[in-house]
């Protein structure tokens, strides 16, 4: 075996992990039965949106100091946490019945 076809077979390593590690991130946005889930995709957009903000408010800052988040958007994010915990529940219990 030539050292070409070394590297042929080590790159088809690296991107069957690539593959690999795109598939886990999918599965975080799918249910149990393989459908898509929005609220899990809205309370990850909504999270990584308010982070941005926060990091370039704080940045920002005339004094360096951190920022404050409201407690309504604290609410926003902890109430699509909630329901998709809440949805989640009730999916198993529908399925025990």
């Amino acid at each position: 075996m030539s050292n070409e076809d070394c590297l042929e077979f080590e790159g088809r390593i690296d991107m069957s992990e690539t593959i690999k590690k795109e598939r886990k991130f999918y599965q975080f946005f799918q249910e149990d039965n393989g459908n898509l889930s929005s609220t899990r995709l809205l309370f990850v957009l909504w999270s990584v949106a308010v982070l941005i903000v926060w990091i370039f408010s704080s940045i920002t800052s005339s004094p360096a100091k951190l920022a404050s988040i409201p407690l309504e958007v604290i609410g926003i994010i902890a109430t699509f946490a909630g329901a998709k915990v809440g949805q989640k529940f009730s999916e198993e219990k529908d399925k025990k019945s």
